[in-house]
Protein backbone atom coordinates (compact mmCIF):
# COMPACT_ATOMS: atom_id res chain seq x y z
CA UNK A 1 0.00 0.00 0.00
CA UNK A 2 1.21 3.47 -0.83
CA UNK A 3 4.02 2.22 -3.10
CA UNK A 4 4.14 3.44 -6.71
CA UNK A 5 3.70 1.08 -9.64
CA UNK A 6 6.46 0.62 -12.20
CA UNK A 7 5.39 -0.89 -15.51
CA UNK A 8 7.99 -3.10 -17.23
CA UNK A 9 7.59 -4.06 -20.88
CA UNK A 10 9.48 -6.59 -23.00
CA UNK A 11 9.54 -3.99 -25.79
CA UNK A 12 12.11 -1.21 -26.09
CA UNK A 13 11.46 1.97 -24.12
CA UNK A 14 12.69 5.50 -24.63
CA UNK A 15 16.04 6.57 -23.22
CA UNK A 16 17.30 10.17 -23.02
CA UNK A 17 19.86 10.90 -25.76
CA UNK A 18 22.38 11.99 -23.13
CA UNK A 19 22.31 8.52 -21.55
CA UNK A 20 22.90 6.86 -24.92
CA UNK A 21 25.79 9.19 -25.70
CA UNK A 22 27.43 8.49 -22.33
CA UNK A 23 26.97 4.74 -21.91
CA UNK A 24 26.52 3.26 -25.41
CA UNK A 25 28.90 2.53 -28.29
CA UNK A 26 28.07 2.09 -32.00
CA UNK A 27 27.15 -1.42 -33.10
CA UNK A 28 29.00 -2.21 -36.33
CA UNK A 29 27.55 -4.15 -39.28
CA UNK A 30 29.19 -7.56 -39.55
CA UNK A 31 31.92 -7.55 -42.16
CA UNK A 32 31.62 -9.92 -45.10
CA UNK A 33 33.43 -13.13 -44.28
CA UNK A 34 33.58 -12.40 -40.55
CA UNK A 35 32.33 -14.92 -38.01
CA UNK A 36 29.09 -13.00 -37.49
CA UNK A 37 28.63 -12.44 -41.21
CA UNK A 38 29.06 -16.14 -41.93
CA UNK A 39 26.70 -17.07 -39.10
CA UNK A 40 23.79 -15.36 -40.88
CA UNK A 41 24.20 -17.15 -44.20
CA UNK A 42 21.79 -19.85 -45.32
CA UNK A 43 18.90 -19.38 -42.91
CA UNK A 44 15.43 -20.14 -44.36
CA UNK A 45 13.73 -17.15 -45.99
CA UNK A 46 11.00 -15.27 -44.12
CA UNK A 47 8.49 -13.30 -46.17
CA UNK A 48 8.10 -9.59 -45.55
CA UNK A 49 11.30 -9.07 -43.54
CA UNK A 50 14.75 -7.85 -44.38
CA UNK A 51 17.65 -7.68 -42.05
CA UNK A 52 21.33 -7.60 -41.36
CA UNK A 53 23.87 -8.87 -38.91
CA UNK A 54 25.77 -6.66 -36.48
CA UNK A 55 28.65 -7.46 -34.17
CA UNK A 56 30.01 -6.05 -30.95
CA UNK A 57 31.28 -7.01 -27.49
CA UNK A 58 31.94 -10.61 -28.57
CA UNK A 59 28.40 -11.19 -29.83
CA UNK A 60 26.47 -11.28 -33.09
CA UNK A 61 23.18 -9.36 -33.33
CA UNK A 62 20.76 -10.62 -35.98
CA UNK A 63 18.22 -7.88 -36.72
CA UNK A 64 15.09 -8.39 -38.82
CA UNK A 65 12.75 -5.54 -39.72
CA UNK A 66 9.61 -5.41 -41.84
CA UNK A 67 6.05 -6.68 -41.68
CA UNK A 68 4.47 -10.06 -42.41
CA UNK A 69 2.54 -10.23 -45.70
CA UNK A 70 -1.15 -9.36 -45.45
CA UNK A 71 -3.59 -12.24 -45.66
CA UNK A 72 -3.76 -13.53 -49.21
CA UNK A 73 -0.41 -12.09 -50.31
CA UNK A 74 2.20 -14.43 -51.72
CA UNK A 75 4.93 -15.39 -49.27
CA UNK A 76 8.63 -15.71 -49.82
CA UNK A 77 10.70 -13.85 -52.31
CA UNK A 78 13.42 -12.37 -50.12
CA UNK A 79 16.97 -13.45 -49.73
CA UNK A 80 18.39 -14.24 -46.32
CA UNK A 81 16.79 -16.10 -43.50
CA UNK A 82 15.57 -16.38 -39.94
CA UNK A 83 17.68 -17.37 -36.96
CA UNK A 84 16.32 -19.86 -34.46
CA UNK A 85 14.27 -18.12 -31.78
CA UNK A 86 13.19 -15.14 -33.88
CA UNK A 87 10.04 -14.98 -35.97
CA UNK A 88 11.41 -13.09 -38.94
CA UNK A 89 14.34 -12.93 -41.33
CA UNK A 90 17.69 -11.80 -40.08
CA UNK A 91 20.70 -12.29 -42.25
CA UNK A 92 23.37 -10.24 -43.91
CA UNK A 93 22.35 -9.30 -47.43
CA UNK A 94 18.59 -9.75 -47.04
CA UNK A 95 16.38 -7.70 -49.31
CA UNK A 96 12.70 -7.12 -49.79
CA UNK A 97 9.91 -6.30 -47.36
CA UNK A 98 6.24 -5.43 -47.22
CA UNK A 99 4.87 -2.09 -48.38
CA UNK A 100 1.71 -0.32 -47.38
CA UNK A 101 -1.23 0.13 -49.71
CA UNK A 102 -1.01 3.26 -51.83
CA UNK A 103 2.78 3.39 -51.60
CA UNK A 104 2.94 4.78 -48.03
CA UNK A 105 5.87 3.53 -45.99
CA UNK A 106 4.59 1.57 -42.97
CA UNK A 107 6.11 1.36 -39.54
CA UNK A 108 8.23 -1.74 -39.24
CA UNK A 109 8.43 -4.51 -36.69
CA UNK A 110 11.95 -5.08 -35.35
CA UNK A 111 13.05 -8.49 -34.12
CA UNK A 112 16.46 -9.22 -32.60
CA UNK A 113 18.38 -12.39 -31.75
CA UNK A 114 21.76 -12.33 -30.00
CA UNK A 115 24.39 -15.04 -30.46
CA UNK A 116 27.83 -15.68 -29.06
CA UNK A 117 30.38 -14.97 -31.78
CA UNK A 118 31.03 -18.47 -33.21
CA UNK A 119 34.48 -19.99 -33.38
CA UNK A 120 35.82 -21.97 -36.34
CA UNK A 121 34.43 -25.27 -35.03
CA UNK A 122 30.92 -23.82 -34.67
CA UNK A 123 31.04 -22.23 -38.12
CA UNK A 124 32.05 -25.56 -39.68
CA UNK A 125 28.76 -27.11 -38.61
CA UNK A 126 26.45 -24.08 -38.68
CA UNK A 127 24.54 -25.35 -41.75
CA UNK A 128 23.63 -28.64 -40.05
CA UNK A 129 23.55 -27.46 -36.47
CA UNK A 130 22.78 -23.72 -36.26
CA UNK A 131 23.35 -22.24 -32.80
CA UNK A 132 20.51 -21.15 -30.58
CA UNK A 133 20.43 -17.48 -29.59
CA UNK A 134 21.50 -16.57 -26.08
CA UNK A 135 18.88 -13.82 -26.09
CA UNK A 136 15.79 -13.17 -28.19
CA UNK A 137 13.83 -9.91 -28.46
CA UNK A 138 10.91 -10.86 -30.73
CA UNK A 139 9.04 -7.61 -29.98
CA UNK A 140 11.88 -5.11 -29.76
CA UNK A 141 9.89 -2.23 -31.25
CA UNK A 142 7.74 -0.89 -34.07
CA UNK A 143 9.78 1.83 -35.70
CA UNK A 144 10.05 4.19 -38.64
CA UNK A 145 12.25 3.23 -41.61
CA UNK A 146 14.54 6.17 -40.75
CA UNK A 147 15.48 4.54 -37.41
CA UNK A 148 18.81 2.97 -38.35
CA UNK A 149 21.44 3.85 -35.74
CA UNK A 150 22.23 0.88 -33.52
CA UNK A 151 24.11 1.20 -30.23
CA UNK A 152 25.11 -1.28 -27.53
CA UNK A 153 25.39 -0.40 -23.83
CA UNK A 154 28.98 -0.87 -22.66
CA UNK A 155 29.11 0.79 -19.23
CA UNK A 156 27.06 1.98 -16.31
CA UNK A 157 23.47 1.01 -15.58
CA UNK A 158 22.77 0.26 -19.25
CA UNK A 159 25.62 -2.16 -19.96
CA UNK A 160 24.04 -5.07 -21.82
CA UNK A 161 21.29 -2.97 -23.40
CA UNK A 162 20.56 -2.51 -27.10
CA UNK A 163 19.41 0.83 -28.50
CA UNK A 164 18.04 2.01 -31.85
CA UNK A 165 17.98 5.69 -32.76
CA UNK A 166 16.39 7.98 -35.30
CA UNK A 167 14.41 11.23 -35.58
CA UNK A 168 11.01 11.64 -33.96
CA UNK A 169 8.07 13.32 -35.71
CA UNK A 170 9.57 16.72 -34.93
CA UNK A 171 13.05 15.83 -36.18
CA UNK A 172 14.50 15.51 -32.68
CA UNK A 173 16.84 12.69 -31.68
CA UNK A 174 14.99 9.70 -30.23
CA UNK A 175 16.33 6.42 -28.80
CA UNK A 176 14.53 3.18 -27.98
CA UNK A 177 16.34 0.61 -25.84
CA UNK A 178 15.88 -2.72 -24.08
CA UNK A 179 18.11 -5.03 -22.01
CA UNK A 180 19.35 -8.21 -23.69
CA UNK A 181 22.08 -9.66 -21.44
CA UNK A 182 21.50 -11.76 -18.34
CA UNK A 183 23.28 -9.22 -16.16
CA UNK A 184 21.29 -6.30 -17.58
CA UNK A 185 18.07 -8.18 -16.83
CA UNK A 186 19.31 -9.00 -13.34
CA UNK A 187 20.13 -5.35 -12.66
CA UNK A 188 16.66 -4.35 -13.83
CA UNK A 189 15.12 -6.95 -11.52
CA UNK A 190 17.31 -5.79 -8.64
CA UNK A 191 16.08 -2.22 -9.14
CA UNK A 192 12.49 -3.45 -9.12
CA UNK A 193 12.98 -5.81 -6.17
CA UNK A 194 15.87 -4.50 -4.04
CA UNK A 195 15.84 -7.62 -1.83
CA UNK A 196 16.50 -9.92 -4.79
CA UNK A 197 19.84 -11.68 -5.03
CA UNK A 198 21.77 -12.80 -8.12
CA UNK A 199 20.80 -16.11 -9.66
CA UNK A 200 24.39 -17.33 -9.25
CA UNK A 201 24.07 -18.48 -5.67
CA UNK A 202 21.62 -16.45 -3.60
CA UNK A 203 24.40 -14.99 -1.43
CA UNK A 204 23.95 -11.45 -2.69
CA UNK A 205 27.26 -11.59 -4.55
CA UNK A 206 26.84 -9.15 -7.46
CA UNK A 207 30.47 -9.35 -8.65
CA UNK A 208 29.78 -11.42 -11.80
CA UNK A 209 27.47 -8.69 -13.08
CA UNK A 210 29.30 -5.55 -12.03
CA UNK A 211 30.60 -4.67 -15.50
CA UNK A 212 28.33 -6.64 -17.84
Amino acid sequence: PGRPWRVVSSSAQRLPPAVVQADFAPLAPAAAGSACGRLGQGWPAQAGFRGEMFEGAGHCFAVARGNPPAAGEAGGGIAGGAPAGVAGGASAGMTGGASAAGGATPREQVLVAVFDRPDAAALAQVADNPPAPIASLPQFARIEPADRRWRIGVRGAHAGWLALGGPDAGGRERWLAAPWSTCALWRLGRDLLPAATPASGGRGDAAPCQDR
